[in-house]
């Protein structure tokens, strides 16, 4: 009889096989990837999905070379250190695999079990040590955009991505070649994905690109059934709150928190109006094109909000009560 993966001993070849196995069995392993709206155009068969995504912070670089994807990151320059100090005692950053030094940019094999435990304390020590050094800044008064540095190598981030195309990066990051974290957010994306697209019609919001002034027809990550029925002839009010939403990933997560539109519409407002605009969380809204393959900034098939507000309402006063054009 063939025994569970993580009964066997640890395995010593890392490759995508073993990565799949750890997300496929294991109980504890934080990382995650959940779609959270995903929309499909009746005419045109185009889709889109926002994904939430929580993941080691040592592999954002990686992450954030995909300049098809729109996205909004915890930033240490915003998140509070108490939180972030927490958030390390809870869910620390341990590699998946304690793998044997060579040539290149990836191990092929973990270490012996002494060795690789050995680095296991090492790792600890050192993040025990760091979490004592930024306590100590703290009480220094050192600001957080310094002081939270140091933690990075030891913390998980949320990260929200939009995107029309997902092919590439699967490609490019469920592979061998990359390092094991981000193949296992990488594997967790593509089983997402393909849960979803199983049965599109039962998974996807389905939209009209002839309803483009109807809220129901638009890719609003983050706006609930509710609000959408009671403005759905106020797509951009909606807009706006779902961008206000997203740009909450920077310094807060999703969870547990009731909607509060006139406090979300005073963000969108300190968004759209500073100069220069950071308009990025504006790049997860968008609505159906009429043709699937036309591009919209970095979208296919779904013309972006971003595009929208920079050629129609950014410059003037924001309102809730703007009109599409």
């Amino acid at each position: 009889m063939k025994k569970h993966p993580l009964l066997v001993k640890k395995p010593k070849v890392i490759n995508l096989e073993s990565i799949e196995n750890q997300v496929d069995y294991s109980d504890t392993l934080p990382i995650y990837a959940r779609i959270i709206e995903a929309t499909r155009c009746i005419e045109t068969g185009a889709t889109i999905e926002t994904f939430e995504m929580y993941f080691p912070r040592p592999i954002l670089a990686e992450q954030n070379t995909h300049r098809v994807f729109s996205r909004n990151t915890g930033s240490s320059r915003a998140i509070p250190l108490k939180t972030m100090l927490r958030e390390l005692r809870r869910t620390p950053f341990i590699p998946m695999f304690w793998g044997k030094n060579k040539s290149g940019m990836q191990s092929a094999e973990t270490l012996p079990w002494f060795k690789a435990k050995m680095c296991s304390i090492a790792w600890s020590i050192h993040r025990v040590l760091t979490f004592a050094t930024v306590k100590f800044l703290s009480k220094m008064d050192l600001h957080k955009q310094w002081a939270n540095r140091l933690l990075e190598p030891h913390t998980y981030i949320r990260q929200v991505v939009t995107s029309t195309s997902w092919d590439n990066y699967i490609t490019l990051r469920h592979h061998d070649d990359a390092q094991p974290e981000i193949v296992a957010l990488a594997y967790m994306v593509k089983k997402e994905l393909a849960t979803y697209r199983a049965d599109e019609y039962a998974m996807y919001r389905r939209v009209s690109c002839t309803h483009k002034k109807n809220a129901i027809h638009w890719h609003l990550p983050y706006i609930t059934e509710e609000e959408r029925v009671e403005f759905q002839h106020r797509p951009l009010y909606l807009a706006k709150l779902s961008a206000a939403r997203c740009a909450r990933t920077s310094y807060l997560t999703q969870e547990g928190i009731s909607p509060r539109p006139e406090r979300e519409m005073g963000t969108f407002k300190k968004l759209a109006e500073s100069s220069p605009i950071h308009a990025s969380p504006l790049e997860h809204q968008a609505f159906p094109a009429k043709k699937r393959n036309r591009q919209s900034r970095n979208f296919i098939g779904f013309n972006q909000y971003r595009a929208y507000f920079e050629n129609h309402e950014h410059g003037q006063p924001v309102s809730e009560h703007t009109e599409m054009l």
